[in-house]
This record gives structure tokens, sequence and C-alpha cells, in this order.
């Protein structure tokens, strides 16, 4: 089993289908609410899509035992240029970046 997920205008989408339909075996799942465990959140009145890893963050923060701290919202303004650090601080070293499940 393999899953495809197509992103097009409704007219190309039909047309896709049904292509795809004649040549293959398949079943249509609908509109994407997930894919690769990133939760896909769609506003189709502000004609928006955002992405989520919400699993992945509650993963990592369960890692660090930081699962009860509370988020707060930050003022930084959109686009803002952060300037680059000279060297990584010795202290950074020993925190993971990625790990190996």
């Amino acid at each position: 089993m393999d899953d495809l997920l197509i992103a097009a205008s409704p007219s190309l989408l039909d047309s896709i289908k049904q292509m795809l339909h004649q040549q293959f075996r398949m079943k249509d799942l609908g509109e994407a609410t997930s894919l690769l465990n990133i939760e896909i959140i769609r506003n189709r009145q502000q004609q928006t899509i955002m992405l989520r890893q919400l699993g992945y963050l509650r993963s990592i923060l369960a890692t660090y035992n930081m699962s009860n701290y509370k988020a707060i919202s930050t003022s930084i303004e959109v686009k803002t240029s952060l300037p680059k650090l000279p060297a990584t601080p010795t202290s950074a070293l020993s925190i993971p970046y990625r790990q190996e499940k």
C-alpha cells in the first residue's frame, strides 16, 4: 500500500484522480488531515494551510522532562533577523540535536 497526496485546483484534482483510477486500484480518502505525523490544518475562509508537529513536540518535551512547562507567547517581530553567534558555547555541545530511536 502506498499513499499519495495531491495538491491541485479542484478541476485538475478531479482529472488526476480519474486518470489514476483508470490505471490503479485505489481508494480516495478525502482531504488530508495529516501526513508523515504532521498535522494539516486548513482554513478555507482565510485560504491558509498550517502544518503542526504537536506529537513530535510533546515527545521532545517528555525526553527533556519539560512536559509540565507552561507555554507563553513570544514578542519577537515577524522576519526579525537574529545575529549569528561567533561560536557554539561549550555547554551546548553536550545537548543532543538529533537522536536515533
